[in-house]
């Protein structure tokens, strides 16, 4: 551990504590069970938006201000985590996930529609 790192470790410790944390999973499982009963292309556009702002928070300022005003933490100077190249990797991997989970979304709701991708209207018109 380095000295150059605590003002970044002091920054992630504002972001995460116990209330806080706790916030966050009543505020993911509303979200996510909110998306699912819409339907599995807005679940997974949800769930790559979740993904997005969630693994890009340290590093990205919009991400940064979503998960802000999200949890409603009192607001904070946005600092940038240092990025090695091997976590450049990784972010990279993560940014392709992401992105395929919007695109799937929003290619399989263009194709079939709302009603077309929704397991509540599917299940109440194969019984017709």
């Amino acid at each position: 551990m380095t000295r150059g790192n605590t003002g970044l470790q002091e920054h992630i410790s504002k972001l995460i504590d116990s209330k806080l944390f706790l916030r966050l999973m009543v505020t993911l499982a509303i979200v996510e069970l909110g998306s699912l009963a819409l339907g599995i292309t807005f679940f997974l556009i949800a769930h790559g938006l979740i993904f997005g702002v969630l693994w890009f928070v340290l590093y990205w300022e919009p991400a940064y201000r979503v998960y802000v005003r999200l949890l409603r933490i009192p607001e904070t100077q946005f600092t940038r985590a240092p990025i090695p190249w091997w976590r450049a990797i990784v972010l990279g991997v993560k940014a392709l996930v992401v992105l395929s989970f919007l695109c799937l979304g929003i290619r399989i709701l263009a194709a079939n529609g709302f009603l077309g991708q929704n397991l509540i209207y599917a299940i109440l018109t194969s019984s017709k």
